[in-house]
Order: C-alpha cells, then sequence, then structure tokens
C-alpha cells in the first residue's frame, strides 16, 4: 500500500536541509519499538536529512548516518531501541525484501527509503512520508493511521 492510499494526517514545509533534519528529530520523539516509517519522493528530496535527523536524536549527534544505498541496510542500536534504516533503491525484485530480515524488527523501527520496491511486504501501520521539492522549499506530507495522528499531533499543533 503506498502513501496516497492512506489518509493524509499533515503536511509541512522546510526550507532549508538544516530544517528538514530538525523536523525529522522531532518526530523521533514519536517512535516506540514496532514502528515503520516509509519514505518516498525523487533522489535528492531530503529523505536521508530527515532521517539523519531523527537517528541522530536518539543515538547522538556523534554517529555518521548515510544513506545504505550499497550495503541497503545500516542498523543503529545505540539508543533507546534499535533502529533499522533501509535503502531499498537498489532492490531489483521485492522478494528481495525477505532476504533482510525487516519483517523481523519489531524490538525496533524500521526506516524504509524507496518502499515502493517492497509495497507488498510493508506492514499497514506504516507511517508514509512522501518528499516533494519545490523551488524554494520541501513538502513533506505525512500519511498514516489514526494511531500516528494522535502521537504526531503535538508536531501539527502550531
Amino acid at each position: 500500500m503506498n502513501w496516497q492510499a492512506r489518509p493524509k494526517i499533515f503536511t509541512r514545509t522546510t526550507r532549508s536541509p538544516d530544517k528538514t533534519q530538525r523536523l525529522g528529530a522531532l518526530v523521533s520523539t514519536c517512535l516506540k519499538p514496532g514502528d515503520c516509517l516509509a519514505f518516498s519522493g525523487v533522489l535528492g528530496a531530503g529523505k536521508t536529512t530527515f532521517i539523519r535527523g531523527l537517528i541522530q536524536n536518539l543515538i547522538g549527534t556523534s554517529y555518521t548516518v548515510s544513506s545504505p544505498t550499497f550495503n541497503i541496510v545500516s542498523v543503529y542500536d545505540q539508543g533507546p531501541f534499535p533502529l533499522w534504516h533501509a535503502d531499498l533503491y537498489r532492490l531489483e525484485n521485492k522478494n528481495e525484501w525477505q532476504e533482510l530480515g525487516l519483517n523481523e524488527t519489531q524490538e525496533g523501527v524500521s526506516l524504509i527509503e524507496w518502499p515502493e520496491k517492497a509495497a507488498d511486504f510493508i506492514p499497514r501501520s506504516t507511517l508514509w512520508i512522501q518528499f516533494e521539492p519545490h523551488s524554494d522549499l520541501l513538502a513533506l506530507t505525512f500519511s498514516g493511521s489514526e494511531e500516528w495522528a494522535k502521537r504526531l499531533y503535538p508536531l501539527n499543533a502550531d
């Protein structure tokens, strides 16, 4: 299921990579083990920048966070729960998803870039974030369940 098929929760805009990273840090405060977040958007849209802010807020800014394009999955277990950061861009078929072991990450949080490559395996409870770059800003549309809407409410209250 893709982000368009989920109820829209809200859209936020950022005007710099630093603000995108800060938004990721804010979202990290709403996470709990078992969560799955899916990040969609064109190459260079800001997905990894957002994820960097999220991960570094949980494990510390001294850790380097980059897109796991070539190794496909990076695991960060220095924080309150494990974080599985997957970049599915190089997956050649959706069945490779099962080989990655991401369906066995209930004790941690899964952060999935290019989820369209394995859409059949993405949990229904996933929070989808669509990145839409424009000339002077980045629009991030959050879509998901009513539970996600409640958990993210503080971020949308302003």
